[in-house]
């Protein structure tokens, strides 16, 4: 698909995904200045039309597995959060790994090694295109629901303990 290079990060202080502004929010807007529109086009790239419907796709993909195929019985606020939080985990390893082969092996396979990642500041600091985030995503459909029952029991507990509400 059509890419313009934009990334997405994940702002840990309001816990939100962040997408950055979409060109046709301001580019016909007559209060902004040309001026401030220059400087906002320069601040660019922004994601496309059709990265953004990546990431949904993405994310309704991710909870179609969760909800449907793995027959979750609750669907708790912050599994969205959930799924957030590892596409920076698994983006992070990916860029870790080239350098860290061996040690990235051994904490692969540690479910509470993988949640201490969740909220450690510098997983965040990763940014990523939304081929990557939906990348990402597809791992989730693609786990067991006990693996993915393990995660989320970890991922709530360990979300009390790091996370003020």
């Amino acid at each position: 698909f059509e890419t313009l290079g934009a990334k997405i990060w994940f702002d840990t202080k309001t816990r939100e995904l962040v997408l950055g502004l979409h060109p046709d929010n301001f580019a016909g807007d007559a209060r902004i200045s040309n001026h401030m529109r220059r400087k906002l086009v320069a601040s660019g790239p922004f994601l496309t039309d059709e990265e953004r419907r990546f990431i949904a796709m993405g994310l309704r993909d991710a909870l179609m597995h969760l909800i449907v195929v793995c027959h979750t019985n609750t669907v708790h606020c912050a599994l969205l959060e959930l799924l957030l939080r590892s596409t920076f985990v698994w983006q992070r390893r990916v860029e870790k790994e080239t350098s860290d082969r061996q040690e990235m092996a051994a904490e692969s396979d540690s479910i509470e090694h993988f949640v201490d990642e969740m909220f450690d500041e510098a997983t965040f600091e990763t940014t990523m295109t939304a081929a990557n985030f939906s990348e990402h995503l597809e791992k989730f459909t693609r786990m067991p629901k006990d693996k993915i029952e393990e995660l989320s029991e970890a991922f709530l507990c360990a979300h009390g303990k790091h996370v003020d509400l």
